[in-house]
């Protein structure tokens, strides 16, 4: 028992075939967009980041400027923090 005759598949075969890459091309186009759009999103995010980035070098520049003894005890005290911290890591880790 046939369902479809061969005309018919013919025909819907044909059919899919014109589909299917105008179908793939508008996917093409709506990824290029995407892109963009994400790309856009990240440069902005960046140039945000960068920004603020500036802002906390310069306000660090003018604090070690106006207080230099007390900006090398804090870079003292956080080395000797940092040192103490790797040094109890490394005695867990060879354990």
């Amino acid at each position: 028992m046939k369902i479809f005759n061969d005309k018919e598949i013919d025909a819907r075969s044909a059919e899919e075939a014109f589909t299917i890459p105008a179908k793939v091309e508008s996917l093409g186009h709506v990824a290029q967009k995407l892109s963009r759009d994400v790309g856009r999103e990240i440069g902005a995010a960046a140039n945000n980041v960068s920004e603020r980035a500036v802002g906390y070098v310069k306000s660090t520049r003018s604090y070690v400027e106006k207080n230099p003894l007390q900006s090398v005890a804090i870079a003292t005290a956080t080395g000797l923090a940092v040192g103490a911290l790797l040094s109890m890591t490394r005695r867990r880790s060879s354990k």
